[in-house]
């Protein structure tokens, strides 16, 4: 592959995955006939949730990417089976049906049936998808005209479907899409549909006179054939969602803004229901439902409207008339707006929060006792109209409680990189949902339980236990060689010193281990005391065994497992004992090894291993102080012989040896910092599959620590600040403790307070466990981000941070302020409940926020019915401004008339004072400081203004004709600047002072949509568009040049095709998926390598990384290329091991180029895969690379350690 040399070529790679859940349904996908699990679909991706009885909470525990578009999702089960399928209809133009393998824990496709070509459009199969309740058939619907329906039949154990039966509906838009509970009889369909056939003369609709339709479809089994019934209902135009009623009731419940209308189609009955409304507020459309099975044939039915209300449906069923005689309604409770809701059998209920974070619920109470409005009272329609005294007030939860929050960022409408003076690990600061400012920072959060201050300086803690059938940690050891003292301290409900221990207490201890059955050992400075206990008479007795080392010789490094001691003397000799496990006695072996390298540094031995019934560590870490460490035997044949020897770039301080899935791990802290992790042969003891990272100035100091909960021994790091290394999802991680200060640290686990770790920094003692949950007993690792949240007032829409400070501008359509009264707010009621609706209002403000102490210190109303649309800090002479772009009365109709103007508040440190308000005659959409000036984009044009002292003075005005609507600038340098335009892409301008004007010299060979621009050179600026994807454009070096040397050529050059007179170069094209709404440059790593992040509007956040060099851009191709062949089904080369990354079978190359190809990106995500290829997989491809398998991991784990995790 030829690369060019001014080529840029990136690496891509998704740190968090979108959270905008288009759908969420319950099913049984586990082998486990009481279990019930939650799916979750974004666009890009499928979640598999559990839910935990002892818990109430639901765990991840499936994550799959797919190389396509999602629709829609629902569940079927093949006959003779108690496990579901999930069916997935999404752009690849397949019908896809997956299984979950519990075993792999990931889905695997049983059935891809194709059914219309690749892509999506208002006529394509797929928007909605239904399921027979009886699991006979399977229907998607286009929006407009075309049904599909396919029948499902279960052949050998396998799932088939048919050949499609098609249902064409000209000039009609289907609105909603289910399927009945007919029970045995014909499957049928009900629809909400509009005719647009007579609204096409007139381009014109009237929803108040335009009725819609509800149309019922049934499949004639004998007949194999989909007929379209002719009993049709009219409906009104505010009908949103149906809700179909299971058997033995059947028929369905059409759902309006302000009725509720049953309809059974098999018997004619219709019955009529007013639905309540919220005080003060216009009606709200229902968007979602759930339906969920009650004993005795009782069903427990909600309807979700838009504004979060829940209503309950009472259904009063005649058996013998088989008739309903009576509905009922009820207010339920209030959650937040959500697109779909689920309940479990076990009495909770999960909220598919739409901007928000999602949220699990206990049911509490069915809200039997609540007041219901029936539907005998009315006969129709016109009745239901006339009503006005079916209001409530929402209220606290009273039948629901909230459980559990799980974080969400959609929708993100920007990011930032920060840093804050408590962390020196970057953070990401992101505006997202209704309404949050989120911090993100790479790290586990923490929950401290117990920090009390010692009489001592600890430099080392270590906890035990008592005997080793113990699961408790017992004893808790603190030793300080500041002060030659040891602290031994008991865990229990109370921690408290314990006097009768018989450890030596005038010494600083250097190690602690529970030996054999019963029996403990300290080893201290000089000796090793052996503390053996015995049983007689009910009474316990301790016996203490001592041994010393030479005289004048002192033991200064130790390492310790239930079986093997090792000690390291000051005369740098290495002494080896081993336990007697009969006796616990405590063995010597005769010979001593006298180390070349200099004194003994660090000593390390295994504690845990691959293979439960192995005891003994076969081999021994020796650190020296020449910068070199030593594998020695332990085995019998050769006992305490040098197996590898292994230079380092610093001296050791600290080593443990940990197990892997299937071999030794060896684990180094260095003087200088670095933490080395490298795999042990299992023969040899050679060091392989290195890795390396800085973890801070401090030397690393490491101790192992058990986490029950995920089955595996981690190690705490720590040098300026904690680290944990661990491994997570088949991957080593390491990740910064967030908020422990302690210089040395070691597990424990107990039954009064869980499992934890004990730390220590200077005098003060600390006890915390990992994860923010202070209630559970088990450290959690899952999250490698840990969000910090800030409530704002309203959604916001634009952010500038600077330093510590950040400025956001927002707004809400729809509603009031109730904050421009002057009087006093209850904040956390219009956080539950919301704002009180009004048409055609817009509530809005500025507020600033410190991120140090995550408080907002400012809030500043934007008045008479403005919307905040864009935002500008800068300076005029000395003061600091903020410049915040409006539009007065702007709404959503296509005959409204804003008015437009700049707001500017001066800074007044934390405050911001009204100076004046500027009209101008467009939206300013875009500003930025230039040369001291304002520089505004509204429209096509580009104007200059300055401070005035009653409003901004216009000192420049520049129209670029062939552009729509600036929406983002960004400054290159000198007077360059980079316009982004709403339909017209990029165009490079430049200021020319003599004629006052900006002149565009270059623009973008394509139209693209721009949602976010960021500079990255002089030249050079990277953008993305509303349909997900990425470019990078460069104007050619020669331009560049004339345009800062021979500027009188460059700005006299004729445009052509409605356009600047040169184009830029595309250097790069992605498709992401989700809609780019920021960028910007950093690194959330200490020492790491500065890259473009991207957050996305569905809340993703990843980021590019550029490529060093032409080896490594032709090494990734490569490696691409290849594992495309691994994984593409069309191909010879293909496993069919694989089909997890095929789940809708749409080509990785044609999803990542799905409007453009792509070019100079390498798909990062897709790399990863080959760590989840089996051997023979990995071996093909490296040999292929002329690389050994160890080499491609260590490469691809490389560039992810240099800008992240």
């Amino acid at each position: 592959m030829l690369t060019e040399d001014d080529s840029l070529y990136l690496y891509h790679l998704t740190l968090t995955k979108p959270t905008a859940a288009i759908k969420s349904i319950l099913g049984q996908f586990l082998d486990n006939k009481k279990s019930q699990e939650l799916v979750l679909a974004t666009s890009t991706s499928i979640e598999l949730w559990q839910f935990h009885q002892e818990t109430g909470k639901i765990k991840q525990i499936c994550h799959q990417q797919v190389m396509g578009v999602i629709q829609n999702i629902d569940r079927i089960r093949k006959g003779g089976s108690n496990l579901d399928l999930l069916v997935i209809t999404s752009d690849s133009g397949r019908l896809s049906i997956l299984e979950f393998d519990k075993d792999k824990r990931k889905f695997f496709p049983v059935v891809q049936e194709p059914h219309s070509k690749n892509g999506m459009n208002r006529t394509t199969p797929g928007e909605y998808l239904c399921v027979d309740p009886q699991d006979r058939t399977i229907t998607i619907g286009a929006i407009e005209r075309d049904k599909l329906m396919f029948k499902a039949q279960t052949n050998n154990n396998k799932l088939e479907l048919s050949s499609p039966l098609e249902s064409v509906s000209k000039h009609t838009l289907t609105i909603q899409l289910v399927a009945l509970d007919t029970g045995y009889e014909n499957p049928m369909l009900a629809a909400i549909e509009c005719n647009y056939a007579h609204y096409d003369a007139s381009l014109k609709y009237d929803p108040q006179i335009s009725n819609l339709t509800l149309q019922f479809y049934e499949f004639e089994q004998g007949l194999n054939y989909v007929a379209r019934r002719k009993d049709t209902l009219e409906i009104p135009a505010s009908s949103t969602t149906l809700v179909p009623l299971p058997s033995p009731i059947g028929g369905v419940l059409v759902a309006g803004s302000s009725f509720i209308l049953y309809h059974n189609p098999t018997i004619d009955q219709q019955l009529y229901l007013p639905l309540p409304s919220r005080a003060g507020s216009t009606p709200a459309p229902i968007v979602c439902h759930a339906v969920h099975k009650l004993k005795k044939n009782n069903f427990f039915i909600l309807l979700h409207s838009e504004l979060g209300d829940c209503f309950r449906i009472l259904i009063d069923y005649d058996a013998d008339s088989e008739k309903v005689t009576k509905l009922s309604v009820g207010y339920f409770d209030t959650i937040p707006p959500s697109t779909s809701i689920n309940v479990f059998k076990k009495g909770f209920l999960f909220a598919n929060v739409t901007n928000n974070d999602k949220m699990l619920y206990q049911i509490e109470d069915l809200g039997d006792n609540d007041s219901y409005i029936s539907s005998s009272q009315f006969s129709s329609l016109e009745e239901i109209h006339d009503r006005t005294d079916n209001e409530f007030k929402p209220r606290g939860l009273k039948n629901l409680a909230l459980v559990q929050i799980i974080d969400s960022s959609n929708p993100c409408f920007g990011g930032a990189l920060v840093k804050t003076g408590e962390s020196k690990e970057s953070r990401i600061a992101t505006i997202t949902g209704h309404s949050h400012l989120k911090l993100k920072t790479h790290g586990i959060p923490i929950s401290t339980l117990v920090s009390s201050p010692l009489p001592m300086i600890a430099t080392s803690v270590f906890t035990t236990r008592l005997s080793a059938g113990s699961n408790n940690d017992e004893y808790m050891v603190i030793s300080s060689s500041a002060s030659s003292k040891t602290l031994v301290l008991a865990i229990g409900e109370v921690v408290e010193e314990v006097q009768d221990s018989s450890f030596v207490t005038d010494q600083p201890t250097i190690g602690v281990q529970q030996v054999g059955l019963k029996s403990l050992i300290q080893i201290y400075s000089n000796g090793i005391r052996h503390i053996r206990q015995t049983e007689t008479e009910g009474k316990i007795e301790k016996r203490t065994f001592d041994w010393y080392p030479p005289a004048g010789i002192t033991i200064i490094s130790a390492s310790t497992n239930q079986e093997q001691v090792l000690i390291g003397l000051s005369n740098r000799e290495l002494c080896y004992f081993e336990i007697d496990p009969t006796d616990d006695q405590l063995i010597e072996y005769q010979e001593r090894i006298e180390m070349s390298g200099g004194q003994i540094c660090a000593l390390a031995l295994a504690s845990a291993f691959v293979n439960k019934s192995q005891r003994k560590s076969p081999f021994a870490l020796v650190a020296c102080a020449d910068e070199t460490v030593q594998v020695i035997s332990l085995q019998q044949h050769n006992c305490l012989e040098t197996l590898t020897f292994q230079a380092l770039s610093s001296n050791c301080t600290s080593a443990v040896i940990i197990p892997n899935e299937t071999t030794l791990v060896a684990h180094l802290g260095l003087e200088n910092g670095l933490y080395v992790r490298s795999t042990l042969e299992d023969i040899t003891g050679k060091f392989s599959d290195t890795r390396v990272k800085y973890l801070g100035a401090d030397s690393v100091k490491l101790s192992a620590i058990s986490l029950r909960q995920s089955q595996q021994v981690g190690v705490l790091a720590i040098s300026t600040y904690p680290w944990l290394c661990y491994r997570s999802k088949n991957k080593p991680r390491i990740t910064p403790l967030m908020g422990a200060n302690i210089k040395c640290g070691s597990s424990f686990y107990s039954e009064e307070i869980g499992e934890g770790i004990v730390g220590a920094s200077a005098s003060e003692l600390t006890i915390l466990t990992i994860g923010e949950d202070e209630e559970s007993s088990e450290m959690s690792v899952e999250d490698e981000l840990a969000v910090e949240d800030i409530g704002l007032r309203y959604f916001p829409t634009k952010m500038i941070v600077d330093s510590q400070t950040a400025f956001v501008i927002e707004s809400e359509y729809g509603v009031v302020s109730p904050y421009q009264s002057g009087e006093e707010v209850d904040s956390d009621y219009y956080n539950a409940f919301g704002y009180s609706r009004k048409d055609q209002s817009w509530a809005s403000c500025v507020q600033i926020l410190d991120l140090e102490s995550q408080k907002i210190v400012s809030s500043t109303e934007i008045e008479d019915n403005r919307k905040p649309i864009s935002l500008c800090r800068m300076n005029f002479g000395n003061q600091e401004y903020l410049m915040v772009g409006t539009s007065k009365d702007i709404t959503f109709e296509l005959k409204s008339n804003p008015k437009h103007g700049i707001i500017t508040f001066l800074i007044d440190g934390t405050k911001l004072q009204l100076l004046h308000y500027t009209e101008v005659d467009h939206p300013p959409t875009a500003m930025i400081p230039f040369e001291g000036k304002l520089l505004v984009g509204m429209g096509k044009y580009l104007r200059l203004f300055e401070l005035g002292k009653k409003q901004l003075l216009r000192k420049s005005s520049t129209l670029v004709d062939y552009l729509t609507r600036i929406v983002q600038i960004t400054f290159q340098g000198k007077q360059r600047i980079v316009v982004g335009d709403g339909s017209n892409s990029t165009t490079f301008l430049k200021y020319d002072s003599s004629e006052n004007v900006f002149c565009p010299f270059a623009d973008d060979v394509m139209k693209r949509h721009i949602t976010a621009l960021e500079c990255l050179d002089y030249d050079t600026v990277i953008g993305g568009d509303k349909f997900g994807n990425v470019f990078v454009n460069r104007i050619p070096f020669t331009l560049s040049q004339q345009a800062d040397q021979e500027w009188s050529l460059v700005k006299y050059q004729d445009h052509y095709l409605n356009s600047a007179g040169n184009r830029s170069k595309g250097l790069c094209e992605f498709f992401l998926q989700d809609i780019p709404t920021s960028f910007f440059k950093g690194t959330l790593v200490t020492g790491g390598k500065e890259s473009i992040f991207y957050t996305g509007i569905c809340g993703s956040l990843g980021f590019f990384e550029p490529l060093m060099s032409k080896s490594e851009v032709s090494f990734f191709t490569a490696l691409e290329n290849s594992i495309r062949k691994v994984l593409d089904p069309n191909l010879e080369e293909y496993d069919g091991k694989m089909l997890y990354c095929q789940l809708l079978g749409k080509d990785q190359l044609k999803f990542r180029g799905y409007y453009n190809p792509v070019k100079n990106v390498i798909d990062g995500d897709f790399v990863e895969y080959y760590l989840e290829l089996d051997p023979r997989s990995k071996t093909k491809i490296a040999t292929e690379l002329d690389r050994t398998p160890r080499d491609i991991e260590r490469k691809i784990a490389d560039i992810r350690s240099r800008v992240a995790f």
